[in-house]
Order: structure tokens, then sequence, then C-alpha cells
């Protein structure tokens, strides 16, 4: 018989894509300043991922302490920029 034995990593990752199809994130209405948890959140993406795309430039933000803050116009903008459209 086999033996199951998961890290605590692996286990959270089952808990958190379980939890994560079973509702719809949304951006908080009342903040203009997104942080990259919530935006992560919203995309579905890891936070590093965010955090890569701030790194690189792609993504502008404010660093306030040893966190990043993102205007949510940036991130509208960040989001409109990479929208495809279809081809014929």
């Amino acid at each position: 018989m086999a033996n199951w034995v998961l890290t605590f990593a692996q286990f959270w990752c089952i808990i958190y894509t379980r939890i994560r199809k079973d509702t719809q994130a949304m951006l908080p209405e009342d903040k203009d300043l997104l942080t990259t948890e919530d935006i992560a959140e919203y995309l579905g993406y890891h936070i590093e991922t965010i955090r890569l795309y701030i790194r690189e430039g792609k993504l502008p933000a404010i660093k306030v302490g040893r966190e990043f803050r993102i205007h949510r116009e940036d991130f509208e903008k960040f989001l409109e920029e990479r929208r495809t459209t279809p081809t014929k």
C-alpha cells in the first residue's frame, strides 16, 4: 500500500485550489491602492509572479516599507495593454 505524505506547501496548494474554484475573486471596491496579494488573488497568479512583473517594470508600483502598492488605474492599464483581439 502506498504511503502518502504531503508537505505543508503541497497540502496548502490543494486546499487553495479547491477554495479558488468555489469563489470568484474580486478587487476591493473601496481601495485606490491595491496590494500584491489583491492582484494575485484576482488574477489567480502566485504573488511572486506579481512581484516579478513589478521588478521587470511591467506593472508600476510604489514601495511602502517592504511592501508594494499598485494604483488601481495602473493595474487596469496593465490589464488593458494585455487585451488580445480575436483573429478572423
